[in-house]
């Protein structure tokens, strides 16, 4: 008796580790964003210098590819940029709600980090 109750409990665990592993892959499949986000966003903001944030110091295939997929290098350097700010955006950054996705995506990767580290 004490074997079953081993097994069925061994079971129930194991097949709520499947669907809570289940829940996680149908999260990150609904939060996925598509294709051309990567294009449309550029981490501007960790270019500290005017050069790098104009693409300068991309290697040139790199920057073809970008200027030839978006029609333009997509960051500016701002020179009226305060000293608490970054002089390197994107000025299309918040369109589409693409931080938000990004947010999205975190907070499920961390979720899947601590279920699979728990």
């Amino acid at each position: 008796d004490k074997g079953k109750r081993r097994a069925r409990y061994a079971l129930g665990m194991a097949l709520l580790s499947a669907l809570a592993a289940l829940g996680f892959l149908v999260a990150f499949i609904i939060v996925l964003a598509d294709p051309e986000e990567a294009a449309d966003m550029h981490l501007c903001i960790l270019y500290d210098s005017r050069a790098a944030c104009l693409g300068e110091n991309v290697p040139r295939r790199w920057y073809n590819l970008t200027v030839a997929e978006l029609g333009a290098w997509p960051c500016e350097w701002d020179d009226a940029a305060l000293v608490t700010e970054s002089p390197c955006v994107n000025p299309k950054c918040e369109d589409g709600d693409v931080l938000h996705d990004n947010q999205l995506r975190i907070v499920c990767e961390f979720h899947l980090l601590l279920f699979w580290i728990v």
